[in-house]
Order: structure tokens, then C-alpha cells, then sequence
């Protein structure tokens, strides 16, 4: 539950801190503010297409995807933030908490977040997260280990 309780308020401070930076700089001087959600989903889609190369564009549109119900679609684009920009920790997180929101997704969200440990060793994020996972699969040795992991660093 706490999993859930944090995507959601990670997801609207996202969403707040993206209508406070957009301001509403539309053609010709209006204010174009988005009336629906999949009206900021499209206003980012169309941000997108100017900056294909943007991780931070997807991260957002994923963001408003998951608010959406749109979990698979929320997932891809993520996965395409990681690869336009796989230098951000947070993202493998992100990913791997959305994986855990899918039927038989711990396998996948274990994969991100391994990945994530073996090019950032110190993020102690993905340890918590992997740590979390092991004992909802019931791997407790698994996750005592990352806690011990943990509290060396």
C-alpha cells in the first residue's frame, strides 16, 4: 500500500511541478492551459515530437499515463526515457515500481533494478526497492542481504 501511496504522490508533485513550470505559452499570446488530462497527454506528445530526445518529456508523459489507468503505456515510455537517457537512477526505480503494478511483474522490475545497481552501485534507492521485492516474493536471505548492503554504504 505505502508502494502505491508513493508512485501517487511522486506522480502529482510531478505533475505539479510540470503545470507550474508550463505557465501557458501558447500562439499568439493565449494561454492554452490543458482542460483534461488527456489533454496534457497530448500537449506532451506534442513536446515530444520537437524534442524526440527529451527523457524528461517521457518520464512526464508516463507520469499522466499512469494517472490515466494507461499502466502498459506508462511503462513504455519509460522504458524509452531509459534509453534516450539511462544516466538517471530514479528512472530504473520509476520502472521498476511500475513493473510491480503488473501481473507477474516482479521478474522484470528485479532485471531494471539489478541493472540499475550494477551501473550504480551507491544508489540506495534500487536497494531499497530490490530489498522490497524480495520479501513480497518471499526471498527474505535475498533481502537482508540489500538491507546489509544498505547500511555499509
Amino acid at each position: 500500500m505505502k508502494h502505491y501511496l508513493y508512485l501517487i504522490l511522486l506522480l502529482a508533485f510531478t505533475l505539479l511541478a510540470y503545470s507550474c513550470n508550463e505557465g501557458g505559452n501558447g500562439d499568439g499570446g493565449e494561454i492554452t492551459e490543458p482542460k483534461t488530462l488527456d489533454d496534457s497527454i497530448q500537449m506532451l506528445s506534442d513536446q515530444i515530437r520537437q524534442n524526440p530526445h527529451d527523457a524528461a518529456l517521457f518520464v512526464q508523459r508516463s507520469d499522466l499515463q499512469f494517472i490515466n489507468g494507461n499502466l502498459d503505456e506508462a511503462i513504455n515510455d519509460m522504458e524509452i526515457a531509459m534509453k534516450v537517457d539511462s544516466t538517471k537512477p530514479p528512472y530504473y526505480s520509476k520502472l521498476a515500481s511500475l513493473y510491480m503494478l503488473k501481473a507477474n511483474g516482479s521478474e522484470k522490475a528485479k532485471e531494471v533494478l539489478n541493472k540499475c545497481i550494477n551501473r550504480y552501485p551507491s544508489y540506495p534507492q534500487a536497494h531499497i526497492d530490490l530489498a522490497k521485492i524480495f520479501l513480497y516474493v518471499g526471498m527474505f536471505q535475498d533481502a537482508m542481504q540489500e538491507i546489509q548492503f544498505l547500511i555499509l554504504l
